[in-house]
């Protein structure tokens, strides 16, 4: 019982500290991007089937993102495909897919944009809070699914963004 409360606690102070983040103008990214897992390099943001996933980056077919302001709010952003132009990630379900641009679809734009928070302990690592519900992150699940998930460790939300 002791360990479970424990574990709760380090949740809430996490969930706490990065839920009082206030967004900032959204970081000079590049503007053509891969998402990189940071804690292992050689994996990147790929799409099976409009699904994101967490593949080699050696395997090719990384997805290329434009880095857009936020369609919810300008100064969080939002990730738009290269391949696929008028297309974004989104979270649906806690799942992270591909879908078209949804004009005047304000629970699409919420889903499609993200808070990006500096982690304090990797220099140039970035993690991505949903704008809503802002309890989650972008993250990477065990069987490499990219997932929306409200408890995750850094070492599976921390991103790396390559040109």
């Amino acid at each position: 019982m002791k360990r479970l409360l424990f574990c709760f606690a380090i949740l809430a102070a996490f969930s706490l500290r990065c839920a009082a983040q206030t967004p900032a103008p959204a970081p000079n990214f590049p503007t053509t991007t891969s998402i990189v897992l940071q804690s292992n390099q050689s994996m990147g943001v790929g799409l099976t089937n409009y699904v994101a996933y967490v593949l080699p980056t050696s395997a090719g077919g990384l997805e290329k993102f434009k880095i857009e302001p936020g369609l919810a709010n300008p100064k969080y952003v939002s990730f738009e495909s290269v391949q696929f132009p008028g297309y974004f990630l989104r979270h649906q379900n806690y799942q992270i897919k591909l879908h078209p641009f949804a004009d005047n679809d304000n629970l699409f734009a919420s889903d499609a944009t993200f808070l990006p928070v500096p982690n304090p302990n990797v220099p140039g690592g970035w993690m991505f809070r949903a704008y809503s519900p802002r309890e989650v992150w972008l993250s990477v699940t065990r069987d490499n699914a990219l997932f929306a998930s409200p408890n995750p460790r850094y070492d599976d939300c921390t991103f790396v963004l390559v040109p």
